[in-house]
């Protein structure tokens, strides 16, 4: 009892803290504007505080439109950057992250003609982030940028997988770890599969596949039990979702059409039940108010769909644990084109059984004109090294002391995730028993991060303090 009255106490204070600085690790949300981006920051129990705007392009008449959304970390220094696909300019812009929820000047860099989606992935496989961008002009091309490890992008591949690529997903199709692409064509009513080469990630045509009329959004999964990744392609005009099966080796075949109704704009891939299963949630589109879940039965065989009501015209939905309740959430940009003022964010608060009861609308302060797109990423995650409990840069015995004094003598700790040495999401008296074990009897180390200052890498309820 003494133990959780210390924890409760102590979280109690972090976070306070964590208001007044706005430091922690919980999942954020950032989401288009018609010239620039809002970064939504979370407070880990489904609420989100301040919303940041970082521009794109100034515009008195033709705005760049942000269309699609990227997150991670471009430049190797442990915060997240996000990059832009802004579909009326002709460019992608790079928005590289301070670490407190707020960003650095933008980097602009040219592309082809309408530019629909930005993928991420380590291509060349040299331990950073490349670029894949559909451009979704006529007859329309997907350009590879290679990053130098600093976030700047140099080498390029042009590829031509179809007439007007609109949506891609990079993964390992074919089992040979390296990353793969596939890229849905919605001019020719296709989709794309290049296999990567492993030549400094050169990637090349293996096959392009009809898919139906008007295909847009693209998702990977595991969707039935033979191991290899399948694909989910969205055929926005029909309302229908269809599933490929992969074969292991890059190829698919069709399985089964789900009707949505609507016009589904896009998908989000994730298990929502609990049973170890990959389930997916579609943005219904245009005339529509709604999300819709299916459940996967085995197989790739899927139950539904079940509906949930969103703001008008949900365009773009992704996944996190917004709550840290262990159960996946939905959060969804709901894009009028009727009245600015029906344009929201929801976020749909998951019961871990496929059921969201809760739907709460969020929208950024003044000045905001529309959404069309959104992304998860963790904006203002605070870098410590796990162990060093009072924050000197040092693990020694000053920082086990530290915790025994804040378990047992009601003192406070700056970062309760520094002092969180085994990474079990509560700081207690295990973690001053690993801690001194490691410095003095060659015991574990403590959980990364702990050679050099990183983020915590698990979502927990604990949060650090920057000063």
């Amino acid at each position: 009892m003494l133990e959780m009255k210390h924890f409760t106490i102590g979280f109690f204070l972090a976070f306070l803290t964590l208001q007044l600085h706005g430091f922690d690790d919980f999942p954020d949300v950032v989401t288009t504007d018609l010239d620039g981006l809002w970064a939504f920051l979370s407070d880990g129990a489904g609420e989100f505080g301040d919303a940041f705007f970082q521009p794109v392009e100034d515009c008195a008449g033709d705005c760049p439109e942000p269309w699609a959304l990227a997150t991670g970390d471009l430049n190797q220094n442990g915060m997240v950057d996000i990059v832009s696909a802004n579909r009326l300019a002709s460019h992608v812009s790079l928005h590289f992250g301070k670490g407190n929820g707020t960003f650095l000047s933008r980097t602009i860099l040219p592309t082809n003609p309408s530019p629909y989606d930005v993928d991420l992935g380590d291509l060349d496989q040299d331990g950073d982030l490349d670029l894949a961008i559909a451009c979704n002009y006529d007859p329309g091309a997907v350009e590879v940028r290679f990053n130098d490890g600093s976030g700047e992008f140099g080498e390029l591949q042009v590829l031509h997988p179809g007439n007007q690529p609109f949506n891609g997903e990079l993964a390992d199709f074919n089992n040979d770890g390296r990353l793969d692409l596939a890229v849905t064509n919605n001019g020719s009513d296709s989709f794309t599969v290049y296999l990567n080469a492993g030549s400094g990630g050169v990637l090349e045509l293996k096959k392009e596949i009809p898919c139906g009329d008007d295909p847009k959004p693209v998702k990977s999964g595991r969707f039935d039990d033979d191991g290899n990744l399948d694909l989910l392609i969205a055929n926005t005009s029909r309302g229908e979702v269809r599933i490929f099966l992969g074969d292991g080796a890059g190829d698919f075949t069709q399985q089964r059409t789900y009707m949505t109704r609507g016009q589904p704009r896009d998908l989000a891939v994730v298990d929502l039940n609990g049973d170890g299963a990959q389930d997916f949630a579609v943005a219904a589109g245009r005339g529509t108010d709604y999300v819709s879940r299916f459940l996967n039965g085995g197989n790739g065989a899927f139950t539904g769909p079940v509906n949930f009501t969103t703001g008008p015209r949900p365009n773009s939905i992704d996944s996190a644990d917004f709550n840290l309740d262990g159960k996946p959430d939905l959060v969804v940009a709901n894009w009028s084109l009727d009245d600015p003022a029906l344009s929201t964010m929801s976020l749909l608060l998951g019961d871990g059984s496929g059921g969201f009861p809760e739907k709460t609308d969020f929208r950024p302060p003044n000045g905001f004109r529309k959404f069309t797109s959104l992304a998860v990423g963790h904006f203002n995650a605070y870098r410590f090294r796990r162990g060093d409990a009072n924050l000197d840069g040092k693990l020694n015995i000053n920082d086990p002391i530290r915790i025994l004094r804040y378990l047992f003598s009601g003192s406070t700790l700056p970062c309760l995730d520094s002092a969180d040495v085994d990474d079990s999401g509560a700081v207690d008296l295990t973690d001053a028993i690993r801690l001194l074990e490691f410095l003095f009897l060659s015991g574990l180390p403590p959980a990364p991060p702990y050679t050099a200052p990183g983020t915590d890498p698990t979502a927990d309820k604990l949060a650090c303090r920057p000063d």
